[in-house]
C-alpha cells in the first residue's frame, strides 16, 4: 500500500511539473508574441504619422494657396467695382461664389488637420 501511494506521489509531481513547463511554454510563447504585435504596431504606428504629416502638409500648402486666391479675387472685385466695365456685375458674381466656394473648402481642410494634429505623433499605446 504505501509503494502505491509513492507511486501516486510522484505522478501527481510529474504531473504538476508538467503543467508548470506548459504554463511556462506558453506564457514565453505568448511574450514573444505580444512583443512581436507591439512592435508591429509601433512601426504601423509611425508610418501612419508619416502619412498623415504628409498630407497635413500638402493641405496646409492648399489651403494657403487658396487663401491667397481668395485676397486675389477680393483685389480684382475692388478693380472691378471701381472701374464698372461692361458686364463687371456678372463678373462679381461668379469671383463672391468662387471666393465662398474657396472660404468653405478652407475650413473644410482646416478641420480636418486640427483634427489630425491633436491625436497625430501618439504610438504610446504600443509602448
Amino acid at each position: 500500500m504505501r509503494a502505491r501511494e509513492g507511486t501516486y506521489a510522484g505522478l501527481v509531481i510529474l504531473t504538476i511539473a508538467i503543467l508548470a513547463g506548459s504554463v511556462v511554454y506558453v506564457y514565453t510563447t505568448e511574450s514573444a508574441q505580444i512583443s512581436s504585435l507591439k512592435a508591429d504596431g509601433r512601426d504601423l504606428c509611425a508610418r501612419v504619422n508619416t502619412v498623415v504629416d504628409s498630407v497635413v502638409s500638402v493641405y496646409q500648402n492648399t489651403t494657403q494657396t487658396m487663401q491667397q486666391q481668395v485676397q486675389q479675387d477680393n483685389s480684382m472685385i475692388a478693380v472691378l467695382n471701381s472701374t464698372r466695365p461692361s458686364g463687371y456685375a456678372g463678373m462679381i458674381t461668379t469671383l463672391q461664389n468662387q471666393i465662398t466656394q474657396d472660404l468653405a473648402i478652407v475650413a473644410s481642410m482646416n478641420d480636418f488637420t486640427s483634427l489630425t494634429s491633436s491625436g497625430s505623433g501618439s504610438c504610446l499605446p504600443f509602448g
